[in-house]
């Protein structure tokens, strides 16, 4: 019959990686088996007779000679140690006692295994989440971690500083719990979203603050789901106090409604004096003009042409503020047919000047036909203004990622490459006193460029010409073909 030291003996040995030292009362190696060239760097005959204590490092030999001793008092130890032969490596250490058939002690069993890599990943991952932990909790944005259903299960210690809040409160709680009333059935409909199918959520929505202020919270919620079935598993969540700027932004958009009032009611004010003040500069040169010297003549008609500057630039004014203050419903728009609309309007002033006016490929775009033609008219009004010449205009269009190029080229007198950047800005005149006007024609069409999500910009050389580039959005067929 074997006995059961060696049946132990045997299973050790049978594990892999595993090395397994047999040593006496002694701690002399009587027999070893298993993996001992990994754990101890040398063939097995060459151990046999060894003291247990030559085979380890010497920041090692006390432990591991105290954990054979204890050993050999019937106790079992675990304890990682290095190998004298080979001290880059970590081994995990069992002892225990070896026993006889009767249970008699009569040396101790060593097993061992190189964990030396094992320990290495551990130590990485350990600092992975050190890492994690330090960029989590101190991270100036709220983050969570939720149910499927929103429930918080974590969150970090920001909310003590954002919230006055400490996390425990939230743990356990719905994520609408804190959320205004208002805002809680828009948060509900994008839960539901997500596990519908949506993977990433934004919206803001006030939370209340500890001390009772509403603060507005930018929240983005993530979903991690099941590989197979794609249910989700959890929700990730990172808030940030947006209070400062969704205030200030809504102050602005009351000033901009308050300037708009005003200058409604400004140019309605305005306009009925100065209609009278130059109704009666008229009426008076015509029925008393044969008793009037020739400088009051002259006072009398700068008067009439003033009121009627002031009125166009009050018309002027008017103009630019119903454009800033409006909202483009995006529709398909035929660019051909708003340059149609817009040289016919022009008529005119393109007959007086003799201008040649050519149109290239127009394609179709997304965005406001009003607004469009208004930013058109602005474009050609200038090249037909800013020209010492016959005016030659080229309109046509070029492809663009997602959209179109609408290019407004012109032969006119050209802008300085310095003065580039200040052709779109409010009142900004390059040409003051040879050329009239107000300085606004530009800044309308910036602004309905940006109402339809695009730019304009401007390339010129004086003295050649100039060429304005409107990138707008092409409708969503389109960009689907390309």
């Amino acid at each position: 019959m074997i006995p059961r030291s060696e049946l132990r003996r045997l299973a050790l040995a049978s594990l892999p990686g595993v090395a397994l030292l047999l040593l006496d009362t002694r701690l002399h190696v009587t027999g070893c088996a298993g993996a001992v060239a990994e754990s101890h760097g040398c063939e097995p005959e060459e151990l046999v007779g060894r003291h247990f204590e030559g085979l380890l490092a010497p920041q090692s030999c006390r432990a591991g000679v105290r954990s054979a001793r204890l050993a050999l008092d019937g106790e079992s130890r675990v304890l990682s140690v290095r190998a004298r032969s080979a001290p880059e490596r970590v081994l995990e250490l069992k002892t225990a006692p070896l026993l006889d058939d009767d249970d008699d002690v009569i040396g101790v069993i060593v097993a061992s295994r190189d964990v030396t890599a094992e320990r290495s990943a551990q130590a990485t991952l350990r600092e992975l989440e050190d890492r994690h932990r330090l960029l989590v909790e101190d991270a100036a944005d709220l983050i969570s971690r939720h149910n499927p259903d929103g429930t918080y299960l974590w969150v970090s210690r920001s909310v003590q500083r954002i919230l006055g809040r400490h996390p425990s409160e939230l743990v356990g709680r719905a994520i609408d719990e804190l959320v205004h009333p208002d805002d809680r059935e828009v948060l509900r409909g994008l839960l539901a979203s997500l596990a519908d199918d949506a993977d990433e959520l934004r919206h803001t929505h006030r939370v209340r603050h500890r001390d009772g202020r509403w603060l507005w919270l930018e929240t983005v919620l993530r979903a991690a789901r099941e590989p197979d079935t794609g249910a989700i598993t959890q929700i990730a969540g990172a808030a940030r106090d947006v209070t400062a700027r969704v205030e200030a932004e809504r102050a602005l958009e009351r000033s901009n409604a308050d300037l708009g009032r005003f200058a409604a009611v400004a140019s309605h004010d305005l306009a009925e004096p100065l209609l009278l003040m130059r109704s009666s500069a008229d009426l008076l040169q015509e029925e008393a003009g044969y008793r009037l010297t020739e400088p009051d003549r002259h006072r009398l008609d700068v008067i009439s042409r003033s009121a009627r500057k002031m009125q166009a630039l009050i018309d002027t004014l008017l103009s630019y503020a119903a454009v800033d203050r409006a909202t483009v419903a995006p529709e398909p728009v035929d660019i051909a047919h708003v340059v149609d609309d817009t040289l016919a309007l022009l008529g005119a002033r393109i007959a007086a000047t003799g201008a040649v006016v050519h149109r290239g490929r127009l394609e179709p775009v997304v965005g406001d036909a009003r607004l469009l033609g208004l930013l058109l008219q602005n474009l050609v009004s200038n090249a037909l203004k800013f020209c010492d010449g016959t005016p030659v205009v080229d309109i046509s269009c070029e492809p663009a990622p997602d959209g179109w190029r609408l290019l407004v080229a012109d032969n006119g007198i050209g802008i300085p490459a310095a003065q580039l950047e200040r052709i779109f800005v409010m009142f900004e005149r390059l040409q003051r006193r040879r050329y009239p006007g107000f300085g606004l024609g530009l800044a309308t069409a910036q602004r309905i460029a940006a109402l339809h999500g695009g730019t304009i910009t401007a390339t010129s050389e004086v003295g050649v010409g100039t060429t304005f580039e409107v990138v707008l959005p092409a409708p969503p067929a389109e960009r689907a073909s390309r």
